[in-house]
């Protein structure tokens, strides 16, 4: 490259040229290196308020857990024959003859919990001997089949009355004669469950 101007126009000319374009690169510089040293950092940039997240405008939507469904019950066992008491008393220690004594029932829960047991006519049964004769069965004129399960909670009691005609009786309600004067005993059936009653007699 050429230090001295070369050309037709006189040497002064051309270095006026020089110093204008050179002026004007040093100018260009200069922006140059003001824009670089005013703008914003990538530090400053992301901290500015152009970077601030804005707030989500969707409204949130808080979903409510479902009820959850009640356990089921177990259901409740039978009453076992040993967390029963069962109990059959007359309503009074003697009867003429021909009277028709009144027998109750009572089956209790001595168990800790609540059970279910069949206690209908269908399930239940008294009787009445005389030593080792067997006298009378509620069962012989009992045409009802019902079991009537009931739930006795624990420590409850379920009561029932039965009367007697004072009069034998066989199955298929077949009645004899009036009862003789003598002494009795009533006894009670649940089930396979035979407990034995109150003893009374029957008077002349």
């Amino acid at each position: 490259m050429a230090i001295q101007p070369v050309g037709p126009l006189p040497a002064s000319t051309y270095w006026r040229r020089r110093a204008l374009l050179l002026v004007g690169v040093v100018i260009l510089l200069l922006v140059a290196v003001k824009a670089c040293s005013n703008g914003p950092t990538t530090k400053d940039a992301l901290s500015g308020p152009s970077a601030t997240p804005k707030p989500s405008v969707a409204a949130s939507v808080q979903s409510s857990p479902a009820p959850s469904a009640s356990p089921t019950p177990a259901p409740l066992q039978t009453c076992r024959d040993s967390v029963l008491q069962v109990t059959a008393e007359s309503d009074a220690a003697s009867y003429p003859s021909g009277a028709a004594p009144r027998f109750t029932l009572t089956v209790r829960n001595i168990g800790s919990v609540a059970c279910r047991r069949a206690l209908g006519p269908g399930a239940v049964e008294l009787r009445v001997f005389s030593g080792e004769d067997r006298i009378w069965s509620s069962d012989d004129c009992n045409e009802a089949k019902d079991q009537g399960v009931q739930t006795l909670k624990a420590g409850a009691a379920q009561a029932m009355t039965v009367q007697w005609s004072g009069k034998r009786t066989k199955p298929g309600c077949q009645t004899g004669d009036t009862a003789q004067p003598g002494t009795y005993r009533v006894s009670a059936r649940i089930g396979d469950l035979v407990r034995q009653g109150s003893v009374f007699r029957v008077t002349g």
